[in-house]
């Protein structure tokens, strides 16, 4: 009797084991499987963001290039040549003439050089700071004639548009401040190219201070005296040697 009972309780157990395994796998044949959505590209993309600065100027409108007619720009064969691009700056700052004129150093395409290039020609630079708000392919440089020994220059950067125009404005006179200490041994290799500086002329106390333009006076081999002048205007900072340069400079930039 024992025996038997047994027995059915094992087929018993069996049965229900096996209708609960029927159970539960159809119940997992039933549930849909969710599809993993494949990445693509666009959507890898979209999760990171651009480096700055192009960061704060994506989806701006282009603000259009300096269009000045008459430009007396210079080509050179080789846009990585500093030797080609020195030269070409040079013939232009030391051209014998008292005119106003303006130029950009240009490769065999007629594409502008960029002006970090221009600059490191003539063992001049400008701070990152700067550097990263403007258009690097987007300047002038202006001839206004000789004064004290020296061309007469100027040099037009074309700040890049920002969402936040006011800011950018703020920030760009700020960064030329906070370069003022600075400004003379870095761009005096433009202002004043093949100027022979003594030590004592390099070290010279050099103070900024407001007029018409934020300026510093410079003492020059020979107790000649010049002077570093800037302004920040509509987009556009104006560096020169010259408050009669940047004068002119800024009537053909911004005529009435």
């Amino acid at each position: 009797m024992n025996k038997k009972i047994v027995i059915t309780l094992s087929v018993l157990f069996f049965s229900v084991s096996a209708a609960l395994v029927y159970v539960i796998t159809k119940d997992e044949r039933n549930v849909p499987k969710i599809q993993e959505t494949p990445k693509t590209a666009a959507s890898e993309s979209s999760s990171s963001q651009p480096d700055e600065p192009y960061a704060k100027y994506q989806d701006l409108p282009t603000k259009p290039k300096i269009n000045l007619p008459g430009s007396s720009d210079v080509s050179i064969s080789d846009r990585d040549n500093d030797n080609m691009t020195m030269n070409a700056i040079q013939s232009f700052i030391f051209k014998p003439s008292n005119k106003l004129e303006w130029m950009q150093v240009t490769d065999s395409q007629k594409d502008p050089l960029y002006i970090d290039s221009i600059l490191s020609s003539v063992d001049a630079k400008i701070p990152p700071q700067i550097a990263n708000m403007i258009d690097p392919s987007d300047y002038r440089i202006f001839s206004c004639g000789f004064q004290a020994r020296a061309k007469n220059l100027s040099l037009v950067l074309s700040v890049l548009p920002f969402a936040d125009q006011d800011k950018a404005n703020r920030d760009t006179i700020s960064y030329m401040r906070d370069w003022e200490s600075n400004m003379f041994y870095d761009i005096k290799g433009f202002l004043f190219d093949k100027t022979d500086f003594t030590q004592k002329d390099l070290n010279q106390s050099i103070l900024f201070a407001d007029g018409k333009y934020r300026h510093a006076f410079i003492n020059l081999p020979g107790k000649v005296q010049s002077s570093i002048n800037y302004a920040v205007k509509d987009g556009y900072i104006i560096i020169s040697n010259s408050p009669y340069c940047l004068d002119k400079t800024v009537e053909k930039m911004f005529p009435l």
